[in-house]
């Protein structure tokens, strides 16, 4: 099989081993203190753990650390997580600006510019870079030695020194407590181009990138109007001031086109600095889409404008969230019936109001930017009852909500920043890394085979899709043979000349005009009725006959230069599927001499590995797609018919597809579980022109090859 895509990067994922972590739950409960003193100021402005000699964290990778962290008294500055090898840092993580922190302990995972691979003495601190003596940052930690993991101790600096001792462990590194899922695996870079291919170093797993729904509005969002001074805007950064006032204060943004009136997503950060307010009184912050510009009156009492939106208050008698959504003849809420009851506390906040229909929309405030951790305490709120009126969305309104009465003393300031706007949609697909390779089936190619009763030929045709075309015939009539590659860059590995059992170490490379048998090289080993994938420039090939009737387990290896040794079966075996990369390839099925067989073996590069089985032994299967964890067969001969079944491989155990039309035995398949093609398979005659395509679910014929043959090559 082989996977191509143009103008794509080609990216090695980092394996990273080992993450620190803490939650309350990573201890017995009497020895966890919450934040009962402040082992972050000036007197240990570093502490973590030390890794001890004999450590099982010794050799390990790190690269996130993770704890749970709170602040009090309006903490400022920045802390860090670092890893100290010999007195100096060696990894430093991207800072947390601790005046986010809330007065509740909040998890917070951050990652090292570098991954440490851990020795002994190496220290994982977190570091705090504004400490004053003062409490303000709290973390988690075990004050019980009995729990503490072996092979770590506590250690902190104060300044000058560090001080090692066996208790107040900050970290753990044994099981990841259920509450809390320790990002371990491999980890996948983000920010490259659409249609990356990443290929794991270990596995040799390959995985594609999707870059996310790009936003409708953002960066940029044009001019804006403002109507009061507490509120301004400047580069798309909305200050606000709100404090009391009789009069509107808001900015607003023309996004130059009305919304859907049924399907939105707006997104922003709203960072909260202060809150105040006095008894009697209320100050709004309403945040959201309305219809009419700066100039018309940005109130909840005698709306003359549509809006929907978020609205938070701060009361003496009610602090809280509001989702709001109304025009002038009424609204599905109103400022003092907040429906999200919270005392809204000075933090960030990552704001998403979607609009899922005329009548009904959802609010979540999150955590992060990443839009998938809600606030504690905030649950996601949907309603349904959207007055169906609010339509013609087209102004970003930052202000307050006007029409209310308020004494002095009462300020909601921040900012309000990193806005964007999908239109037309209601949900926001993320960067995600997917392992559902492009069209296969549209690039087939097929080569060699029997017009028999065993006797090879040199056919060669290609599928565009839905259509075959003849080719370039091969050079060397051949049959019972395998292939791997492209349409452009293809090989014909060994097979048979005679229809007598004549097996040859001949490989043909076709480069899309033209066959060559001096650019593939030669087999170290005669082979036909082998298996094999790669493609033009990393091969194998596996198993088969050499000369007699008897199954060979060994493998032959192609690295562009020369057909080496590698690793050997378990089973000697002929007329297998198989296919996948030299590193990540994998045979099932076939014939040992006398029995049809069940059994996988897995290639990781290094040596074969046995797999999962399939539910009924078949032989007479001739080819494959996918690689090791997304494999593809079809047909073959049970030991009495022929078989019409697909056979889908997920690593570990296979399970069965959809049916075929035609119950074949000899044929070739090609591509993945979700984009395969099948056909040349002996039926009723060694000539067949059948084929068919797979699209994950059901078998469909397609246009006839104008050769029939079978026990011929293929690749894509």
């Amino acid at each position: 099989m082989t996977i191509e895509y143009k103008d794509s990067k080609r990216i090695s994922a980092l394996a990273y081993e080992l993450n620190a972590y803490t939650t309350e739950s990573a201890y017995d409960t009497t020895g966890v203190t919450y934040g009962a003193e402040s082992p972050l100021s000036t007197s240990q402005i570093r502490r973590g753990i030390k890794i001890l000699s004999g450590s099982s964290a010794i050799g390990k990778i790190i690269r996130k650390v993770s704890t749970k962290f709170r602040g009090t008294s309006s903490p400022t500055g920045s802390l860090y997580f670092k890893v100290y090898r010999s007195g100096s840092a060696i990894s430093t993580s991207e800072a947390l600006d601790v005046s986010t922190l809330t007065t509740s302990f909040v998890l917070k995972e951050l990652t090292l510019d570098t991954k440490v691979t851990l020795e002994a003495d190496d220290r994982v601190v977190a570091e705090y870079t504004d400490a004053t003596g003062s409490m303000t940052v709290h973390f988690l930690y075990n004050n019980n030695p009995s729990t503490i993991a072996s092979g770590f101790e506590h250690t902190s600096w104060n300044g000058s020194a560090w001080s090692d001792i066996n208790y107040d462990l900050m970290f753990a590194f044994d099981s990841t407590p259920a509450s809390y899922t320790n990002p371990t695996g491999d980890v996948k870079p983000t920010n490259v181009q659409d249609n990356s291919i990443l290929v794991e170093t270990d596995t040799a797993r390959r995985y594609w990138f999707e870059t996310a729904t790009a936003p409708t509005y953002s960066g940029d969002l044009g001019t804006w109007e403002t109507d009061g001074t507490q509120v301004t805007e400047s580069s798309d950064v909305v200050t606000m001031n709100i404090q009391t006032r009789s009069t509107n204060q808001a900015v607003t943004n023309d996004l130059g086109a009305n919304l859907s009136d049924s399907a939105w997503v707006m997104r922003c950060k709203l960072i909260l600095s202060t809150i105040t307010g006095g008894s009697g009184s209320t100050v709004y912050l309403e945040l959201g889409v309305g219809s009419a510009s700066a100039s018309t009156a940005f109130a909840n009492g005698g709306i003359t404008q549509d809006f929907i939106g978020l609205q938070q208050r701060k009361a003496s008698d009610a602090d809280g969230w509001g989702l709001v959504g109304y025009n002038s003849t009424g609204g599905l809420d109103n400022p003092e019936s907040p429906l999200m009851d919270a005392n809204p506390t000075t933090r960030t906040y990552y704001v998403e109001i979607k609009r899922l229909s005329t009548t009904s929309m959802s609010i979540g405030l999150y955590d992060s930017a990443d839009y998938n951790t809600l606030i504690s305490g905030l649950p996601l709120e949907t309603k349904t009852d959207v007055p169906s009126g609010v339509t013609g969305l087209r102004y970003i309104r930052v202000g307050n909500a006007g029409m209310i009465s308020e004494t002095s003393g009462n300020v909601i300031a921040g900012t309000v920043q990193d806005i964007e706007i999908y239109n037309g949609v209601t949900s926001v697909t993320p960067d995600t890394w997917t392992r559902q390779p492009p069209s296969f089936t549209a690039s087939f190619w097929g080569a060699g085979g029997t017009a028999g009763p065993w006797t090879p030929v040199n056919y060669h045709d290609e599928f565009n899709g839905s259509t075959w075309s003849s080719a370039t015939a091969l050079g060397t009539s051949v049959e019972m043979v395998s292939g791997c590659g492209t349409k452009t860059a293809g090989l014909v590995i060994g097979g048979d000349i005679g229809g007598t059992n004549q097996p040859i170490s001949t490989v043909q490379e076709w480069n899309g005009s033209a066959w060559s048998t001096s650019t593939g090289g030669t087999l170290n080993i005669v082979r036909n009725q082998h298996a094999s994938g790669g493609i033009n420039t990393s091969a194998w090939a596996q198993g088969g006959t050499t000369g007699s009737m008897g199954q060979v387990t060994s493998s032959s290896f192609w690295n562009d230069t020369s057909w080496t040794s590698g690793g050997v079966t378990s089973v000697g075996r002929r007329n297998h599927g198989g296919a996948g990369s030299t590193d990540d390839c994998w045979i099932t099925g076939g014939y040992d001499g006398s029995n049809s067989l069940a059994s996988t073996e897995q290639y990781n590069g290094t040596s074969w590995s046995a797999g999962g089985n399939l539910s009924v032994a078949v032989n007479s299967i001739m080819g494959g797609g996918g690689d090791t964890y997304n494999a593809i067969i079809t047909g073959g001969y049970d030991g009495s018919n022929n078989s019409n079944r697909s056979n889908i491989y997920n690593g570990t155990a296979w399970s069965l597809g959809g049916t075929l039309s035609n119950a074949h035995r000899y044929g070739i398949t090609s591509g993945t579980p979700d984009d395969a093609i099948a056909g040349l398979g002996y039926v009723s005659s060694w000539t067949p022109t059948w084929a068919e395509l797979y699209n994950g679910t059901t078998w469909s014929t397609t246009g006839s090859v104008s050769s029939g043959r079978t026990t011929g090559a293929g690749g894509n």
